[in-house]
């Protein structure tokens, strides 16, 4: 498809790109670029890091606290991302530390997995540019729409 096209080719001319379309681009890349999933992990994460410098992002992820960012989360998705949604629980605290699950849904088939653990990555990333210690991430596939993202942190 063009809009792929464009992406490799360094030409791209949107904003924005479909889910669909994005996965695609990562899988291409793990698929061509890397010898496995871990190391195409390796580079998400220090990519992530990378676009949570930026300074549209710097202010949210260096200023606010953990709290605030894990909340936070759904309305920076709706902000990125059509035709999948997530929710965040309220914070708690459990056993010295902090938590929430994320749940994110979407259409059948949007989301491959290894993109699934990607995202997971991503949310780890994120808290851990609003200062977060020791952050863990557990991933569960509910179902084939649904992942739920147990997230916690040292308080």
């Amino acid at each position: 498809p063009k809009v792929l096209r464009s992406v490799f080719s360094g030409n791209i001319t949107t904003d924005w790109i479909s889910q669909v379309e994005a996965n695609a681009v990562f899988l291409i890349l793990r698929d061509t670029a890397f010898t496995s999933d871990e190391a195409f992990l390796e580079w998400a994460r220090q990519d992530l890091l990378r676009l949570f410098q930026r300074a549209s992002y710097r202010m949210l992820m260096f200023v606010m606290s953990p709290s605030l960012v894990a909340l936070g989360t759904a309305k920076r998705w709706k902000q990125f991302h059509k035709g999948s949604d997530i929710v965040a629980d309220p914070v708690k605290r459990n056993e010295g530390r902090l938590g929430t699950n994320i749940r994110l849904s979407y259409p059948v088939g949007l989301f491959p997995d290894l993109q699934l653990v990607r995202q997971g990555e991503a949310f780890k990333i994120a808290l851990s540019c609003a200062k977060a210690k020791d952050v863990q991430c557990l991933h569960h596939k509910q179902s084939p729409t649904e992942s739920v993202y147990a997230v916690s942190w040292d308080a």
